[in-house]
């Protein structure tokens, strides 16, 4: 494979720059003063929530996303890898199949750009034709509204090779198949064979559960990707994961240059966040993101639980009363959590702001 830098694929197609670290975006806004303004506090919390502070899941993401990257064999007999990585929303599976992409910018070479690594969001109700303008897209082509597919099958496989193309992610896979008929899922499986077949590139499946079935429908296909990596929550009553988790918090306090060091890892304040998040690190991070811009917006001297408290009210569903920030830490919130987390916006389904409160500082 290619020698590779940490820098994003600017527009000519791909992934933009993301930040370094917490620490340097509140440095750069000067967390040290309040932030009155509406506008920057919300476009800091958007950058706050990119930060990749990196946990045990991620990193075994990662290299399993190496080991599939380092199996290309483009010779005649040999066929093209695959690997499903899924997870459930919030779980950090997108987050991390982008970091990976981003070690992999793509650079301009004597006969035009050379793209090693590839990442794509599948649209939300995809077909076939749909999919494949996104890889061309995300190849930094032209894309018309063409629907013949044998066309542009034929153009995404020049280009894949054209481009040098090493690793081709397709994330959000439930698009394909999600509250489809089976005919379609068929269909949809045929995609994934027919880019396969071609051996150009090694390639990653990725989504939540239900992406499984565009594999599973076709036995030649299931063959093919007997890889798979879970990007599982933390449990929080397993020694290791909650010991990890803990760790992972850690981490981000230590980037978050407040007068005092807010206490987000203090294992009281953990198992709150675990229970309002249920161990995703997605969550975990927009609920912390969340407790900063209040603090941030105070001027507080540190993240203080009525800080996450407050935050947790604001992305919480409707009718749900518990609040695992006030009082006693609760050993459930019963119900589903994910309902905080989307994965484009970081941002809940309820839009408006709650009243502000007054915190301590």
């Amino acid at each position: 494979m290619d020698e590779h830098t940490h820098e994003g694929i600017g527009s000519e197609g791909g992934l933009s720059p993301v930040p370094d670290s917490i620490a340097a975006i509140l440095k750069q806004h000067g967390a040290d003063r309040p932030i009155r303004n509406p506008d920057e506090v919300a476009g800091l919390v958007k950058q706050l929530r990119k930060v990749m502070v990196p946990h045990e899941r991620f990193r075994e993401g990662i290299l399993r996303l190496r080991t599939i990257h380092a199996g290309l064999d483009r010779s005649p007999a040999a066929e093209a890898g695959v690997m499903t990585f899924l997870g459930r929303s919030g779980s950090g599976k997108s987050n991390t199949l982008r970091y990976y992409a981003r070690q992999y910018p793509a650079r301009k070479g004597e006969s035009g750009w050379i793209r090693p690594v590839v990442y794509v969001r599948v649209p939300p109700e995809a077909n076939k034709a749909a999919l494949l303008r996104s890889i061309l897209s995300e190849m930094g082509l032209p894309v018309t509204n063409a629907r013949d597919t044998d066309i542009l099958m034929r153009d995404v496989l020049h280009h894949l090779r054209e481009q040098k193309v090493e690793l081709l992610i397709l994330d959000e896979m439930q698009h394909l198949i999600d509250q489809r008929t089976q005919r379609f899922q068929y269909i949809s499986a045929d995609i994934l064979k027919d880019l396969l077949s071609s051996n150009c590139c090694q390639m990653v499946f990725a989504g939540l559960d239900s992406a499984i079935m565009a594999l599973e429908v076709n036995p030649q296909l299931n063959r093919r990707s007997p890889l798979r990596f879970p990007m599982t929550e933390y449990n929080w009553f397993d020694e290791e994961d909650q010991g990890n988790y803990v760790d992972f918090l850690t981490a981000v306090a230590d980037q978050m240059p407040f007068q005092r060091r807010p206490a987000v890892d203090d294992v009281d304040v953990a198992e709150r966040l675990h229970r309002s998040s249920d161990g995703l690190i997605g969550i975990t991070m927009n609920l912390v993101a969340k407790g900063m811009e209040y603090a941030l917006f105070e001027g507080a001297a540190t993240v203080t639980l009525e800080h996450l408290a407050v935050g947790f009210d604001e992305l919480k569903r409707r009718g749900i009363k518990i609040n695992p920030f006030r009082g006693k830490c609760p050993d459930t919130l019963g119900v589903p959590v994910d309902y905080i987390y989307e994965e484009d916006s970081g941002l809940s389904k309820r839009k408006e702001r709650p009243v502000r409160a007054s915190f301590s500082k």
